[in-house]
């Protein structure tokens, strides 16, 4: 069985190739996504299904991302925090942002039952939506 850093590796490594399908597979059927309400998709997203609604959402409607860099993991127990730094292009303005962010992953039994990320600046976020 793989380690919690491996799975949450596996999430990063599939994010990057478009595999939405196999981030899912590395959810729990109850998993929890926390995002920040001052996002145009923020709010909490209860289950597999919902959690992989967002996320389609978001790729579909809000980024065009070129890529998540992972600098480190650190990992203690179940919790697995990620340093990463993201580079989008928000789709309804065509307008670059990057930054840094930090995900929180709480995980059992291989799976993430527990998604929150942490982005430097939702200001930006929200600036980089404005029309």
């Amino acid at each position: 069985m793989a380690t919690n850093r491996e799975i949450v590796e596996q999430i990063y490594a599939c994010a990057n190739a478009g595999d939405l399908a196999g981030v899912a597979a590395r959810l729990h059927p109850d998993v929890v996504l926390h995002q920040a309400p001052s996002l145009p998709y923020g709010g909490e997203y209860v289950g597999r299904e919902a959690t992989m609604g967002c996320l389609l959402k978001m790729f579909a409607e809000y980024w065009q991302v070129g890529a998540l860099t992972v600098h480190g993991i650190a990992v203690d127990g179940d919790l697995v925090i990620s340093a990463v730094d993201l580079a989008a292009t928000a789709r309804p303005t065509g307008r670059a942002v990057s930054m840094p962010f930090r995900e929180c992953f709480r995980l059992r039994d291989g799976l993430v039952v527990d998604l929150q990320p942490f982005y430097y600046d939702t200001a930006a976020i929200a600036e980089a939506f404005a029309g």
